[in-house]
């Protein structure tokens, strides 16, 4: 999104590492987004540019990524899909799926997400978002539904940790463009 920046990482195919420094990083369309030396691109304008890395002590080895830059005033609020407990690739331990309480719950719009007070579980987005890494989003709780917020809290990583019964809403914002929005109804019994 315009004004935001992020920071590319290199494959474990690359030739070395060690450090982001033996690259030549370049925008093909530089009105679009810049990159600094060290991978960190910043956004311009709307608009689609390409990303090149090329390895500084064999240049003919390279990696290239097509972003596409959005100005997020144009676009209107997109509301996430979600569930509990399932992420690809990771792990289910801690959560009250291994605990035994708790049930897995799908990736849909709106599901019903219970929790038993003193046990945890963990945020999974659906392939409606901009990214799978929860990190990417800033978790609170949402006041404008609720009034208790110690129902229930979630870490910066989409753990959410029951405390007593109640309700609580928690809210899920995309770091990198604000119009990606999740909210998640909890009820703590």
């Amino acid at each position: 999104t315009v004004g935001y920046t992020r920071i590319c990482y290199l494959g474990t195919d690359a030739p070395d590492t060690s450090s982001r420094l033996k690259y030549d990083w370049y925008s093909t369309n530089p009105d679009v987004a810049e990159i600094s030396s060290y991978g960190t691109i910043t956004a311009i304008s709307a608009g689609t540019t390409t990303i090149k890395a090329i390895y500084k002590d064999y240049p003919a080895i390279y990696g290239e990524i097509t972003i596409v830059v959005s100005d997020y005033g144009e676009m209107s609020t997109v509301y996430l899909k979600y569930g509990m407990d399932i992420r690809t690739g990771g792990t289910v331990s801690g959560t009250e799926v291994t605990s035994g309480k708790g049930n897995i719950i799908n990736v849909s719009v709106s599901p019903a997400v219970t929790i038993h007070a003193g046990y945890t579980r963990l945020i999974c987005l659906g392939n409606d978002s901009p990214t799978s890494s929860i990190q990417d989003f800033t978790w609170t709780s949402y006041q404008e539904f609720d009034t208790d917020e110690g129902v229930a809290s979630v870490s910066k990583y989409g753990t959410i940790t029951g405390r007593y019964a109640g309700s609580l809403t928690i809210k899920g914002v995309y770091k990198y463009n604000p119009n990606y929005v999740v909210y998640i109804r909890i009820t703590v019994i």
